[in-house]
């Protein structure tokens, strides 16, 4: 069996992480384990963490965590179904990408108070957009 590469992160939890999305059991998951080795090449502070519907299979999941990934799994979000007839399938996997959003949300106080913006750390988030493609997307 070959060595565990060296994890992304230390056991310490840590305030800031890259977050990524994976959905469906395509070969997405190798270009998140590309991502997990870049990391790793520059000695990255910061742990990668990924978040993934239901539909990633446990094998690739297994895979990131092999990686040093954190996997998350998120759930997703449909429309109402009076709203079906004009959203195309793939408008659940965008929707979906709000769920990262909850994570975090994770670290708020329980107290059922929401702390003021005065009384939050500052955080800042960063986005990189989908690079485009030439696939088509089925007609519904």
């Amino acid at each position: 069996m070959a060595p565990m590469p060296k994890r992304i992160v230390e056991d310490e939890p840590k305030k800031a992480a890259y977050v990524t999305f994976l959905a469906g059991s395509g070969d997405y998951w190798m270009g998140v384990v590309g991502l997990a080795k870049g990391l790793r090449a520059v000695n990255s502070a910061y742990p990668l963490v990924v978040a993934v519907l239901p539909d990633v299979p446990m094998d690739h999941r297994r895979k990131l965590v092999e990686q040093g990934c954190l996997v998350r799994e998120i759930v997703p979000v449909y429309l109402p179904d009076s709203q079906t007839q004009f959203a195309m399938a793939y408008y659940v996997i965008n929707y979906s990408k709000l769920r990262i959003w909850e994570m975090l949300t994770d670290s708020l106080p329980e107290n059922g108070h929401t702390p003021t913006a005065k009384a939050m750390p500052t955080a800042a988030v960063g986005l990189v957009r989908d690079m485009p493609t030439a696939q088509s997307w089925p007609s519904a």
